[in-house]
């Protein structure tokens, strides 16, 4: 792993995202101050600033504080992701389903337990729909955990939908490790797509 990880994500994001990441960063600056994230940003890509040298940390403070500026490159790198997660949210079905399953827990942390079994019940049929075993795998037990706080829910209709999983043509639960790769030893290194 590279010891430039701010770096490297910043120089991979096309323009798509990097438009979106400013317009993100726009809404969450305060006043007519530019957000020192995006000024950070910019200072890495357009000028190929080192993310670790002096001369970038004391453009931002004049005292050389390096954990205040740790503190940016962080607050930066979380930005980047999330204005990621919001520009990529609906590219591809797995991403729905995994928002459908958080939604659903932020509901459930709020104990709008109704609620988080509504988007849940949505998650499951997206999986099924989707054919994703694993996701599927993962609603179940998002639905179990449920159950301990929501009474409606019984968790055993759950269980069996989860014993119950669709099985592949060589036995294995559909999204299992195949037997061939259990099989494998460092000696008879090969690779099987059965």
């Amino acid at each position: 792993m590279s010891k430039y990880h701010l770096t490297e994500i910043i120089q991979s994001l096309n323009k798509e995202e990097i438009r979106n990441f400013k317009l993100f960063s726009a809404r969450l600056q305060s006043g007519n101050e530019r957000n020192k994230t995006v000024v950070l940003f910019d200072s890495i890509k357009t000028e190929n600033l080192d993310e670790f040298s002096e001369e970038i940390t004391l453009r931002f403070f004049s005292d050389n504080n390096k954990n205040a500026y740790y503190r940016l490159k962080n607050r930066l790198l979380a930005d980047i992701e999330q204005s990621l997660l919001l520009l990529h949210h609906d590219k591809d079905e797995k991403y729905i389903i995994y928002n459908l399953i958080e939604i659903a827990n932020i509901f459930k942390y709020k104990s709008k337990y109704e609620l988080a079994h509504r988007y849940l019940l949505k998650a499951e049929k997206e999986a099924q729909h989707s054919d994703y075993a694993d996701l599927l795998d993962v609603v179940y037990g998002e639905i179990i955990a449920l159950a301990n706080d929501y009474y409606k829910i019984n968790p055993e209709i759950y269980i069996q939908k989860r014993q119950k999983k669709p099985r592949k043509p060589n036995g294995n639960p559909a999204g299992a490790i195949p037997d061939c790769y259990l099989e494998l030893s460092p000696q008879k290194y090969q690779l099987c797509f059965s």
